[in-house]
């Protein structure tokens, strides 16, 4: 590329949105300064879509990676990415995430390059090293991990990592002050972009999350409501600021279920993986959702729960059961 900077704006809470930007960076060399995080809280989103809202580029490159645009961003995004082909940038959209035919006509006519729709066999980085990278042993091995730990898999091999960047990237997030926290995931997609196992800052973070997330983790497993639907067995808890998945991996193993869903009360998300035959993304698409078969996820509007009370917890799982017993 021989435009004069490259941006990327990937997904901030994942392994598959750092492998993204770790991509980019390792073939390209952006300056770790030009990644900038987007997600569906709103605090986040609307603090990254002002961020590039007010830059003065021309004539650069902006990658969106590994994010869904849904129907209650899509405006604001498209008067951004307007404002960018307005002053000759480049925008490119790279993503696997089910789109909704409005959003898609409403963002892709303004965009160079898209390739966004549920894709059940790429994550999002194997889409942006298939269409904008050089092919190296470096992007194979971070493709592949990428893959693993976007589609729920296991690694026989790299599990610690994996789950260490998971924890880091949720630490990262958790943290309030967002220009702290972009720092601190610019400093895990760093150590993606190198595949450095052992990064210091990474393990202390991860560590540090493990460690404050033990009690809720521990409280939301000793608190799960079961629902079995056609001999289809599911088991939801609530929680806040929990490794997805590490909480979801737990009650499909420990208490043999086939969907587990972790609802996160603060980030009003619901959260689902899944194994065997059952796709627990016909549950999250039902309800505006997506994401991979057995990894999907859907948000949660206030007045599906006004609060954390036990009574708003039984109607959520109500909705939960209700829907379950329309998708199998």
């Amino acid at each position: 590329m021989s435009y004069i900077n490259i941006y990327n704006i990937t997904h901030s809470t994942d392994m598959d949105g750092m492998s993204s930007a770790a991509l980019l960076v390792h073939n390209y060399r952006i300056p770790l300064k030009n990644i900038m995080f987007i997600s569906y809280d709103e605090k986040r989103f609307d603090y990254t879509i002002k961020k590039i809202g007010n830059m003065r580029a021309k004539s650069d490159v902006f990658i969106f990676s590994d994010y869904m645009a849904n129907k209650r961003q899509a405006n604001a995004i498209k008067r951004v990415v307007m404002r960018l082909k307005r002053d000759s940038n480049i925008v490119i959209w790279l993503d696997h995430h089910p789109w909704s035919d409005e959003t898609f006509r409403l963002i892709s006519k303004y965009c160079d390059i898209i390739i966004a729709g549920e894709n059940r066999y790429m994550c999002g980085a194997q889409i942006v090293y298939d269409v904008l990278c050089e092919k190296d042993r470096y992007g194979d091995s971070i493709t592949k991990l990428a893959h693993t730990a976007d589609f729920g898999l296991t690694s026989k091999t790299n599990e610690t990592w994996l789950r260490r960047i998971a924890s880091a990237v949720r630490y990262s997030n958790n943290i309030e002050d967002i220009e702290k926290a972009d720092m601190s995931l610019r400093r895990v997609v760093k150590a993606v972009s190198m595949k450095d196992t052992k990064n210091n800052y990474v393990k202390k973070i991860a560590d540090r999350f493990v460690s404050q997330s033990r009690k809720g983790t521990k409280r939301l497993l000793s608190n799960l409501a079961t629902i079995n639907v056609n001999g289809v067995k599911i088991m939801a808890g609530f929680g806040k600021k929990l490794q997805t998945q590490e909480v979801c991996t737990k009650i499909l193993k420990r208490f043999k279920a086939d969907i587990a869903i972790y609802i996160d009360v603060n980030e009003r998300r619901v959260h689902m993986r899944s194994k065997g035959r059952i796709y627990c993304s016909r549950l999250a698409v039902l309800y505006g959702g997506g994401g991979h078969p057995y990894a999907s996820g859907y948000l949660f509007s206030k007045s599906d729960m006004r609060d954390n009370s036990r009574k708003s917890r039984e109607l959520m799982i109500e909705k939960i059961r209700k829907g379950a017993e329309k998708c199998y």
